[in-house]
């Protein structure tokens, strides 16, 4: 993280070179890649951090915990000539993203979601669910305090 923060700082203030220099060094020393590009909000942890790709219109809002080999990327849609949009996904506060998972495109986890390991995510999760399988599917909603606090209030029948 002090790699990636280093290295956002420089790009943000015009200093070439630099930011990808120190991208590089902390690919080498950690298996690491975090563009300087994305935004990695605060409390953002990357637990046995190896093989972590994060690209760089990728958000992060913070208080996340980011398991190995997790992908937060684009789909290449331009690689192979689909038309459907592209991007980076938007990941906001207190998710926990698992081990080998890839969130591809331009999709939005939602604020207190878990994803499973191993789980490919191509469509938007709502806040407060679980996302599991390939491609990830919601298999349940969590009965989290944040998650009842910020929840709608029911309809009266």
């Amino acid at each position: 993280m002090i790699f990636y923060r280093l290295s956002r700082a420089c790009l943000l203030r015009g200093i070439p070179l630099l930011p990808l220099v120190l991208t590089r060094l902390a690919q080498t020393l950690f298996a690491i890649d975090i563009s300087p590009g994305a935004f990695l909000g605060p409390g953002v942890a990357i637990v046995h951090g190896f093989g972590v790709v994060i690209g760089g219109a990728a958000q992060i809002e913070g208080d996340c915990c980011i398991f190995h080999g997790v992908t937060l990327g684009d789909r290449g849609s331009e690689w192979v000539g689909s038309n459907r949009r592209d991007g980076h996904p938007v990941v906001e506060r207190g998710v926990m993203i698992g081990a080998g998972a890839k969130i591809l495109g331009p999709v939005r986890i939602g604020h207190h979601s878990v994803i499973g390991a191993n789980a490919v995510v191509l469509k938007d999760v709502p806040p407060c669910s679980v996302a599991a399988g390939v491609p990830a599917v919601i298999t349940s909603s969590r009965d989290n305090p944040e998650c009842r606090d910020n929840a709608p209030p029911a309809a009266n029948a």
